[in-house]
């Protein structure tokens, strides 16, 4: 028989969650907050093997994520809205195997990266909506979020390109304004006019990093540029 890629067990989490749902001030500011810590055991990873030149899923690590998330909504009087949130997270392994060069498992827990997780998290959110009017009810809102800079790649020693196209920060303003409940005089149709911004500042972050080290090559792809629409519906 020809060779088989080894087997690998399943990844297990054990998660622990506390937290409190509040309405305060006759239900106008609402706070919820949540706190975690997981125990991730027997990750699944993708390694090379330089043996087969292939590569494998291996149950390479164990790790922690500690974390909190918080929200709220305020209703400010006058058709104002206030809605933020906030998320962080501070994983950390405890193992991670790979193979050196010489064949021998090394555990290189204190160098490796948690791809595609953003440490910090944050939104902020204001929204304005009218009465009813004689052209039906309009609704502004304007929206803030911020990431914090991810990695795309486990290990800087295997990814020559690491730097170069991990995301950096993003910094998201969007916009909108939309009228609805539009009266057309046809009984059951409700027609919706709107129109948005996106990516107000022009900001350009990576969105993918892809390293080809073994071609000396790095690439990525990048956000959409400030773009503005709009949209017409109905539904009746």
């Amino acid at each position: 028989p020809g060779d088989h890629a080894p087997a690998y067990n399943p990844e297990k989490a054990v998660t622990y969650e506390g937290g409190i749902k509040s309405d305060w001030f006759d239900k106008k500011l609402r706070i919820n907050a949540a706190g975690f810590y997981t125990d991730y055991t027997d990750i699944q990873i993708s390694q090379y093997d330089g043996a087969h030149a292939t590569n494998h899923i291996v149950n390479a690590a164990k790790a922690t994520y500690a974390g909190f998330e918080l929200e709220g909504t305020a209703l400010l009087g006058h058709g104002f809205q206030l809605d933020t949130s906030v998320g962080y997270v501070d994983p950390e392994y405890q193992e991670y195997f790979i193979f050196n060069t010489a064949g021998a498992k090394v555990n290189v827990a204190n160098v490796a990266r948690f791809p595609y997780v953003a440490k910090l998290t944050y939104n902020i959110g204001l929204e304005y909506q009218t009465q009813e009017t004689p052209v039906g009810i309009f609704t502004a809102e304007m929206n803030y979020a911020f990431r914090s800079q991810r990695y795309f790649f486990p290990l800087d020693q295997t990814t020559q390109f690491q730097e170069a196209v991990k995301s950096g920060q993003l910094h998201d303003l969007s916009a909108s304004l939309t009228l609805a409940d539009i009266p057309l005089g046809w009984d059951g149709v409700k027609v919706k006019a709107m129109i948005w911004g996106e990516n107000l500042l022009d900001q350009q972050y990576i969105e993918q990093g892809i390293d080809f080290g073994s071609l000396g090559i790095g690439t990525a792809s990048f956000s959409r540029p400030r773009s503005f629409g709009g949209r017409l519906s109905a539904s009746f």
